[in-house]
């Protein structure tokens, strides 16, 4: 794997493709990596699933994004602490920290430097999913029933239980929260609001999965409305999406994705209060097809030094075509031949933990695997309307 660049310029940015969480998320300079607030159950889970061996935690890992540590104040002799809560600092110095055994393509310990406008917590540093695309459909649906912690006030409780019942996560454990897509015929990003998500009735869910993805035929349903503006959300089936041949794989990708996360949570004793999947793909068309290719070599290289491999009665080598946008599961990637730079197809991560709870003796949290249920159910059907609709074409063609 390439290793991870250091940001090339001192100055941070904000994130500009984020489509849910709560603002003030940052990002360096050359996009690679985010800072975003760090509370103390987001770092321990972040710490706990890299290094720990149980099986569970070890699966889980491929899905998270990539953790490069947190930001400490310079005065602290660049150690592994936080921010303290009172005190802000515009120039930090970021300490790498990468706890053994897995290693994301940089030394640990390696330092530079981040401009901060205003920062009273510490920053976690994670790997920017989003970073290399070049035109990211990004999704972000909130899982679990339950959406607040133990420490929530009996107000909060309530209200939380109120917001829960009146959208979908009480019933499905899913919840929209916002989304963004390419439009492949005006050439421009499509944003639509968390109100979109909180509106949804949950026999409407399929229909936000298809706008997701949506589907590019020759004829345009008379009963969709033609996308004309930056507001206007993408028909499930129309010019504007992606074709079928294209989609399928990253259909198909994604949802091995999401029950590979359901297997390790159904196996992991915690609670996830605001936690997400976070499902990235290929916008721009020309860019996918070369990723899926791309793909498919890599599948018939590897596949072909297994054999020699075998012949010699070596170790096994793993599959170079299936790996994260770093070194995890849960993504497309065509991996590099023959020196080239990966082309990601489409990623599936695990997100936002800062109110999930890793304790011995509570089990699974079965809100939030009942979410993935749900979502495994929706991917399912617009899997079998791309085959639908890919018929369709090859029938016509």
């Amino acid at each position: 794997m390439d290793p991870v660049p250091v940001p090339t310029s001192s100055a941070s940015i904000p994130l500009a493709s984020q489509v849910g969480g709560h603002a003030g998320v940052r990002s360096s300079a050359d996009g690679s990596q985010i800072m975003k607030p760090c509370l103390p159950a987001e770092r321990h889970f972040y710490e706990t699933v890299i290094s720990a061996d149980a099986p569970a935690f070890r699966l889980l890992a491929k899905h998270v994004p990539g953790f490069f540590g947190i930001a400490p104040p310079e005065e602290q002799g660049g150690k592994d602490e936080y921010f303290p809560f009172d005190s802000i600092y515009r120039s930090i110095t970021i300490v790498v920290v990468v706890p053994p055994p897995f290693v994301y393509g940089i030394q640990p310990f390696h330092r530079w430097r981040w401009e901060i406008e205003s920062s009273r917590v510490a920053a976690l540093v994670l790997e920017n999913l989003s970073h290399a695309f070049t035109k990211p459909n990004i999704l972000d649906i909130k899982l679990g029933t339950v959406l607040y912690d133990d420490a929530a006030s009996e107000e909060k409780k309530q209200r939380m239980i109120k917001s829960a019942r009146e959208t979908t996560s009480f019933e499905t454990g899913v919840r929209i929260t916002g989304f963004q897509v390419y439009d492949t015929k005006t050439e421009r990003m499509i944003n639509v609001p968390k109100d979109y998500g909180r509106a949804l009735k949950v026999s409407q869910l399929p229909e936000a999965i298809a706008r997701f993805f949506p589907i590019k035929t020759p004829i345009l349903s008379l009963s969709t409305p033609t996308p004309d503006s930056e507001s206007t959300i993408t028909p499930s089936s129309s010019p504007a999406g992606t074709e079928p041949r294209s989609l399928l794989p990253v259909l198909r990708g994604v949802l091995d994705a999401i029950r590979e996360i359901r297997e390790a949570l159904a196996q992991t004793e915690l609670r996830m209060v605001g936690g997400s999947v976070l499902v990235i793909y290929e916008g721009d068309s020309n860019v996918l097809a070369r990723a899926l290719d791309s793909q498919e070599e890599a599948v018939v290289v590897d596949a072909l030094e297994q054999s020699k491999t075998s012949e010699q009665g070596g170790a096994t080598i793993t599959s170079i075509g299936v790996g994260g946008v770093t070194a995890g599961a849960g993504a497309g990637v065509g991996a590099g031949i023959g020196g080239k730079k990966p082309i990601p197809a489409y990623a599936v991560k695990l997100i936002d933990f800062a109110h999930t709870k890793l304790e011995e003796g509570i089990g699974p949290d079965e809100g939030v695997v009942l979410g993935l249920d749900t979502t495994i159910s929706l991917l399912e059907g617009r899997i079998k309307e791309a085959e639908e609709a890919l018929g369709s074409v090859e029938s016509v063609a």
